[in-house]
């Protein structure tokens, strides 16, 4: 026998048939989006965005609400969010009053979950988490890349490992290597830039044109890390060792490699002879000793346009003109 069988006059202890139950659900819906019987305002966001809400939804969803207009020191007037976005703040009023998310994009999510951090709302946290590990690795280049930046901006660590692993993924696709080279290459984090320097094929012309984006990272990110001039070359031998310097002519070696604050010269000492007569016995802890050529897809575009510069080609190979840092300042 079911003791919990629907009646129409829903009292206590009996289930309210599944109609009934939407229009509740939709009772709170409809107070989210409205301003009735409002008690609290919060002004969000730099744009000073005012939202209002009812204080005894707020108190019930989080203990720094509850804090907020209950203790001691109990605010009484508009509450200013200034580190919190409009969407971030509305989707988790929605979520406080329905227990449901509708988020349009993994940055609302991002937003939202911003949001549930500085107010310790754990479980829209994880609802959060979940659409936006679902929803990253659907993001082309330039979005994913847009959202790394959102995640730095905001400390927010958590979602670092798969957003990288999307984004070594996109870098391998030959069709985002345009977008690569103009946009990402100097602010890049290192692991991008190991498999690129690891990667057996890419989208680019030859061996000098690898080294040119290594190079053109590596002074951006001495700046970064301040390192001195003299500590350049000992700085990126990680990165350096996976550079097929072998592969190279003498020509493209003697007016692009050799002038490079990035190899010492033992270092350079060592290609220079090696590409003149290989000799397996003469080596060096960090310069590459492989003799066989990447795969180039060709056709690479003619120039490219950055914040810091202008990335162009002549007949001497592509060529990094820098408006901030260039090679020859660190020399």
């Amino acid at each position: 026998m079911n003791f919990l069988r629907s009646k129409p006059d829903g009292i206590a202890g009996v289930s309210a048939p599944l109609n009934e139950t939407e229009t509740f659900r939709n009772r709170f819906l409809r107070l989210a989006d409205s301003e009735m019987l409002a008690d609290c305002e919060f002004v969000v966001g730099p744009q000073k965005t005012v939202i209002k809400g009812h204080k005894v939804f707020f108190c019930a969803a989080s203990d720094v609400f509850h804090a907020m207009f209950l203790g001691a020191l109990k605010e009484t007037k508009a509450v200013h969010v200034e580190d919190l976005e409009p969407d971030g703040f509305q989707g988790m009023k929605k979520y406080i009053y329905t227990g449901e998310t509708d988020f349009k994009s993994v940055f609302e999510a991002l937003a939202s979950y911003v949001a549930a951090r500085k107010y310790l709302i754990e479980p829209l946290k994880k609802v959060c988490g979940k659409h936006i590990r679902d929803k990253v690795i659907l993001l082309d280049i330039n979005k994913v890349d847009e959202f790394s930046e959102c995640c730095k901006v905001n400390s927010v660590s958590i979602f670092d490992v798969i957003i990288s692993n999307h984004i070594k993924k996109l870098v391998a696709d030959p069709e985002n290597a345009e977008y690569v080279l103009r946009e990402w290459l100097p602010s890049s984090q290192i692991e991008i830039i190991e498999f690129m320097v690891k990667a057996s094929i890419l989208k680019l012309k030859s061996e000098i044109e690898v080294f040119c984006h290594f190079e053109r990272w590596a002074l951006a990110e001495a700046e970064r890390r301040e390192i001195r001039e003299e500590d350049i070359a000992t700085s990126f031998n990680s990165l350096k060792k996976h550079i097929r310097f072998l592969t190279m002519s003498m020509e493209d070696f003697e007016a692009r490699v050799k002038p490079s604050p990035l190899l010492t010269s033992e270092e350079k000492s060592v290609i220079a002879k090696n590409i003149i007569k290989f000799d397996p016995n003469l080596t060096s802890e960090n310069i590459s000793m492989l003799k066989e050529h990447r795969k180039f897809v060709t056709d690479p575009i003619q120039s490219h346009y950055v914040d810091r510069g202008r990335y162009y080609y002549n007949n001497s190979g592509w060529r990094w003109s820098s408006l901030k840092l260039s090679t020859s300042s660190l020399r």
